[in-house]
């Protein structure tokens, strides 16, 4: 998120690699769901957070 904040190039690899984690250990996928559900309680507009949760969790 940080680099979408600043503007840097080179997000899609992270993502990927956060996909193919998060789709391999189902443990791990619960715990990116709820911290991405955290970081939207404590700040509901967080743009970049919600276009990282759309990729990584494709819903």
């Amino acid at each position: 998120m940080a680099m979408l904040e600043t503007g840097q190039k080179g997000v899609r690899p992270h993502i990927e690699l956060a996909q193919t984690v998060v789709a391999a250990v189902a443990e791990l996928r619960q715990e990116v769901i709820d911290n991405f559900a955290d970081g939207l309680r404590r700040k509901p507009d967080w743009e970049s957070l919600a276009r990282v949760k759309q990729w990584v969790l494709g819903g």
